[in-house]
């Protein structure tokens, strides 16, 4: 199945957007601008005051208008269901039923990197550049150089010459089969994904996934065979994914989540509709991140991050399955199976 995303999303790109419960005339648009640029006058005076006065507790500026209901700040995201138009403005209308100017949006559709399907012409294990790198050769000391004649090759790229890792000179490297001969990447550069045994007692066509922090991968597997792998983003130093052998809990469609990560700028906020969510632990998941490209590195606040199609394909092919036309799913107080997740460092 196709990879798209459930709904359209969006960047606030402005600061003190205003958010209206219904479609603003041209005057409630123009009291609510005239709230957002006093706001930010304050902002830069004094930020307790500046947000005082957003709120409605002190009477610093103009009132503004009830047709808003808040004002976002700049690095927001939202989830669109549709547009309309009113006084020759065109307005997002979000899944809330709220009401953006798309003029101060800007759209997310999420990186397009995927991962690989497995089979007769591909197996583990494999392996991505996570950085940006040039290849090096040996010298004719025997020592690794920098080879001035190969091309840099960019992160995110399958390497399919690569051979294994050697110790060479002291130092792990990659080694990589060219038409010019062994070529090498420091261990840094690249990740590899490798096949593991699965949990006791999986089924031969059962669903399974295996998280490896250390490489920042993902391998879907049916029963033995692996079917499919791809780069993923896990916790960050101080929000680490945590190990061990879990299961599906619950899956939805789309799902509110917080605590995303630094690349959503604030905290404060969450995203109303995260797609592909998949609960294995607490509030830990394997969900979509359309909000950074950084896979193969560590990204997250604790959950696995993955780019849509790489969500979607996972999420499509786990346990327990989505009836059609079902938004979300759970095991709990039912017989339904969710398939195991194994994370390991």
């Amino acid at each position: 199945r196709e990879a798209a995303l459930p709904y359209a999303y969006w960047y606030v790109r402005e600061p003190s957007v205003p958010e209206s419960r219904r479609l603003p005339s041209r005057d409630e648009q123009r009291a609510a601008g005239a709230k957002a640029d006093r706001f930010r006058e304050l902002l830069a005076i004094d930020e307790r005051r500046a947000r005082r006065y957003l709120a409605g507790e002190s009477d610093d500026g103009p009132r503004g208008t009830a047709v808003v209901n808040r004002y976002l700040d700049r690095g927001f995201y939202v989830a669109s269901s549709g547009f309309e138009v009113r006084a020759f403005r065109r307005f997002v209308r979000t899944t809330q039923g709220r009401y953006i100017k798309q003029a101060q949006l800007e759209p997310r559709s999420g990186h397009t990197f995927r991962g690989v399907e497995l089979g007769a012409e591909r197996a583990l294990p494999i392996a991505w550049t996570v950085r940006a790198a040039r290849p090096m050769r040996l010298g004719e000391d025997g020592a690794l150089v920098q080879d001035d004649e190969a091309a840099a090759i960019e992160r995110q790229t399958l390497l399919e010459g690569w051979e294994g890792r050697r110790n060479v000179g002291g130092q792990l490297v990659h080694v990589l089969s060219t038409a010019a001969g062994p070529r090498y990447l420091r261990a840094w550069f690249a990740t590899v994904a490798e096949r593991i045994a699965g949990p006791e007692g999986v089924a031969a066509d059962e669903p399974w996934v295996h998280v490896d922090l250390s490489e920042q991968t993902l391998v879907l597997y049916e029963g033995d065979p692996p079917r499919y792998a791809t780069l993923v983003s896990s916790g960050l130093e101080g929000h680490a994914t945590p190990t061990g052998i879990f299961e599906i809990r619950r899956k939805h469609v789309t799902d509110t989540m917080s605590n995303l990560g630094s690349d959503m700028g604030d905290d404060r906020y969450s995203i109303e509709d995260v797609p592909w969510t998949q609960y294995f632990e607490g509030a830990y998941a394997l969900h979509t991140a359309f909000w950074h490209t950084g896979f193969g590195l560590p990204r997250s606040h604790g959950c696995v991050n993955l780019t849509p199609h790489d969500a979607h394909y996972v999420f499509a092919r786990t346990w327990p399955r989505l009836p059609d036309g079902w938004h979300g799913v759970a095991t709990e107080q039912t017989e339904l199976r969710g398939s195991h997740v194994v994370v390991t460092e």
